[in-house]
């Protein structure tokens, strides 16, 4: 057993977890910047024509020890752009929401 202070290196390694909500897929980034994770992933799902959307589903931030669950999806660019977001060049609707701390 490991005490709550370490981190397995498994935890800080990127990963996907897919499930169903909402017709969108969720996604997990573990110890990793949060952005460029939910894009890489997003850019391998979405097929060409089309660009990410994703949210995150809770409120909450700590900083360089985090687990964030995404729900991220794709659309056309014209539903996008007809979206309301702040990120429009990345075409995603984007909310802050559950990081958890790693270790513990």
């Amino acid at each position: 057993m490991m005490d709550s202070g370490s981190a397995p290196t498994a935890l800080l390694v990127f990963f996907i977890a897919f499930a169903i909500a909402d017709g969108l897929k969720c996604l997990s980034c573990r110890g990793q910047n949060v952005y460029e994770c939910i894009m890489s992933a997003m850019i391998k799902v979405c097929k060409k024509g089309e660009e990410c959307r994703f949210r995150m589903l809770h409120r909450r931030f700590i900083p360089s020890r985090t687990m964030a669950w995404f729900e991220g999806g794709c659309a056309s660019r014209a539903d996008c752009r007809a979206a309301d977001n702040h990120y429009a060049h990345f075409c995603c609707r984007i909310s802050y929401c559950n990081y958890l701390p790693v270790g513990r």
